[in-house]
């Protein structure tokens, strides 16, 4: 119950106007870091010893020298301009350019060395090199304690690195201009071999233009293609003439139509008179019989035309076989003549690539040898020229101010950084605190009415029971609560308690019944706070007997009540501490000692030890018409006032509320009960 108590309280929203209260509760804490942290920071800064910074502006163009010219060199540039950049500010961070800064300062001992000191490394750790974004500028920085040799030291490091840098693009110069040399005798023999190997060829080979013959190759293999065509048409077309004329030897009616049987003369006049003779042979028959001299001389005649018909006919057939024996004899020449002319342009083809292979071989290298030896020209003309990619753009100047401390700075920073950490404290400090400290967590978490505030006194002590103006019109006002409750409820007596000691029940009692006696009404006040009585000796009453004596001496009541300096106002003082406190608290004798005395007072206010003290408080609670609780911000944690609670309600106890008392006026967000101020008495009592 504890642990979700605890967390409950640390889950609260934690405002601007929460940690205001809690600064001003914990305001020496927060001073207290924030001084701590200034003085300290104070205290390093003074004694620092002041370094000067000195910067020397270069500007580093990427030139990067060229060997050979190709199309793709420009990306190339764009790919490593990065490592370009690199490799510059490490060069100037080299060991050999620092080491040569610092023989020309005469800084470099070579005792020193022999002594295991590292001298670069030390002058390094002082050296910073920051390029300036999307610029070719570059910043040389050197720190040192005097400022005069800060800038001497940056302005003699970037006239190193820049010297380095014109020797070091010579020395590339001398290599590259050496390398082409190299390169340029060995293209020489290449281009030499390869020219002798193109020529070799083209004379072994009897080659004068490729060109031009695989034109006229390709122009007479053209034309012997279109004979042999028209040789194998012809051929084919008298094939199946002959053939023809061989199926219709029996139709010689359609025989004649033939074009070779139609167009031969001989066959035309053989045919005409073969139809003369037949008409004057059918005119005869008409005239004379078959036997007939006459007849018979036209049928001789017309036998003789026929057989003459069929002879030339075997002639045209034989010419035409002559025909295609001729054909296929032109044929094969034809095709033996395209077959060569197609093993010529073969091999013509052949020797153009192998041609093709040498001739771009020598070309290829011609034109490296002329490149290559072109750029040597070049790079030795550059090897020559004292230009260098690297300048200065500003020298260093001697500083006025030191760079660091930065003592502005730094005080700036130690007031933002105790500031914060004073703050964090606070609130950390305020976080952990789960202690009851305003009205509102009185609401929050003990969900209790708060019958009274009394806020915290001036020197947080009560001088004596009068008490100061103020802290009695506090009490006016609970008693005045009470009263409101007392016109509905019945309240003739009144317990009034707390979790632990030290929360104000005794005073509260002390006032609260100094406030109902003033207002006319019969008071009593019961100290049965049998571990640590303190009501008598407040109220300064010299009593020897008291409520113990009731119980172990039998003692009547009437003897033991005694008057206190103010009227109205009557007390039962504890008496001497029994053995057993807590069987006398509550026990069922006291019980019966409240409701005798309760009739003859108003009311009756009983002062009751802590409820963490003993359970019996509990018991006593019980007899009574209401309890109040005393709950002293800061004080006790708020798991012990929740426990002291449940124990009280445990035993059916009627808590009418709680009195927080010693509540700083600060927490009651700025101001004072009743709008009093504190520190200033003279003005309530003015009021």
């Amino acid at each position: 119950m504890e642990n979700e108590t605890q967390g409950e309280y640390r889950e609260q929203k934690f405002d601007f106007l929460r940690l205001w209260y809690a600064l001003r509760r914990r305001y020496w804490i927060f001073i207290s870091v924030f001084f701590v942290i200034m003085l300290s920071t104070l205290v390093h800064t003074l004694q620092q010893t002041p370094v000067f910074q000195a910067t020397t502006t270069l500007i580093i163009e990427p030139n990067i020298p060229k060997v050979v010219e190709f199309d793709n060199l420009s990306s190339m540039n764009y790919a490593f301009l990065k490592e370009f950049y690199e490799t510059q500010f490490n060069i100037i961070r080299s060991r050999k350019v620092i080491r040569q800064t610092l023989e020309i300062l005469g800084l470099y001992d070579l005792e020193k060395d022999k002594e295991g000191t590292d001298q670069v490394e030390e002058f390094l750790a002082n050296v910073s090199v920051d390029p300036l974004k999307n610029t070719n500028l570059v910043k040389i920085s050197v720190d040192n304690p005097d400022a005069e040799q800060a800038a001497k030291e940056a302005n003699t490091l970037a006239r190193v690195y820049i010297q380095y840098n014109l020797e070091d693009r010579k020395t590339a110069s001398k290599d590259a201009f050496t390398w082409l040399s190299e390169q340029i005798s060995i293209l020489k023999s290449k281009v030499e071999k390869s020219e002798y190997e193109l020529l070799k060829y083209k004379q072994d080979e009897d080659i004068i233009s490729i060109e031009e013959r695989q034109s006229l190759i390709e122009k007479r293999m053209d034309e012997r293609n279109e004979s042999y065509n028209k040789a194998l048409a012809q051929r084919t077309e008298l094939e199946t003439m002959l053939g023809e004329i061989r199926d219709l030897m029996t139709k010689p009616e359609i025989l004649n139509s033939l074009p070779k049987i139609f167009e031969n003369s001989l066959t035309q006049e053989l045919k005409l008179s073969h139809s003369n003779l037949q008409g004057q042979l059918a005119e005869l028959s008409t005239k004379y019989k078959a036997k007939h001299p006459k007849i018979l001389s036209l049928q001789s005649q017309i036998a003789n035309i026929e057989s003459r018909l069929v002879s030339e006919i075997e002639k045209v057939s034989r010419g035409i076989e002559i025909e295609i024996r001729i054909s296929k004899a032109n044929e094969k020449i034809i095709g033996q003549t395209l077959d060569s002319l197609k093993q010529e342009s073969l091999h013509l083809s052949q020797q153009a690539i192998q041609y093709s292979v040498l001739k771009r071989e020598a070309e290829s290298n011609k034109n490296m040898y002329d490149v290559l030896l072109y750029r040597m020209k070049e790079t030795d003309i550059t090897g020559n020229i004292n230009a260098n990619n690297v300048r200065v753009v500003d020298e260093a100047i001697v500083p006025k101010e030191p760079y660091k401390p930065k003592k502005k700075q730094t005080m700036v920073l130690a007031i933002l950084v105790g500031t914060a950490l004073g703050l964090l404290l606070v609130i950390l400090l305020d976080y952990l605190d789960n202690t009851i400290k305003t009205e509102e967590d009185v609401n929050l978490y003990l969900k209790e009415t708060i019958i009274g505030v009394i806020p915290k006194e001036k020197n947080d002590l009560v001088v004596g029971f009068e008490g100061s103006e103020s802290m009695n019109r506090y009490y006016r006002e609970m008693k005045t609560n009470l009263s409101f409750y007392r016109q509905e409820h019945v309240l003739n007596t009144l317990l009034v308690t707390s979790s632990i000691k030290g929360e104000g029940k005794t005073t509260s009692v002390i006032f609260l019944g100094k406030a109902f006696a003033q207002s006319g009404m019969k008071v009593l006040l019961i100290d049965t706070d049998m571990f640590y009585p303190r009501l008598s000796k407040r109220l300064k009453i010299d009593s020897k007997i008291g409520l113990s004596d009731v119980f172990l001496h039998n003692t009547s009541v009437q003897e033991i009540i005694a008057e206190t300096p103010f009227e109205n106002l009557f007390i039962i003082p504890a008496g001497l501490i029994p053995p057993s406190p807590s069987e006398l608290i509550g026990s069922d004798k006291l019980k019966k000692l409240i409701e005798t005395v309760k009739d003859d007072f108003d009311i009756v206010i009983i002062d009751s030890p802590p409820v963490t003290a003993t359970f019996e408080v509990a018991a006593l609670g019980s007899f009574v018409d209401g309890i109040l609780v005393a709950v002293k911000a800061n004080g006790a944690s708020l798991p012990i006032i929740k426990r002291s609670l449940s124990e009280l309600k445990s035993l059916k106890g009627n808590i009418l509320g709680t009195i927080l008392t010693s509540i700083n006026p600060i927490d009651r967000h700025g101001y004072y009960y009743y709008g009093y101020y504190y520190g200033k008495p003279e003005e309530d009592e003015k009021s």
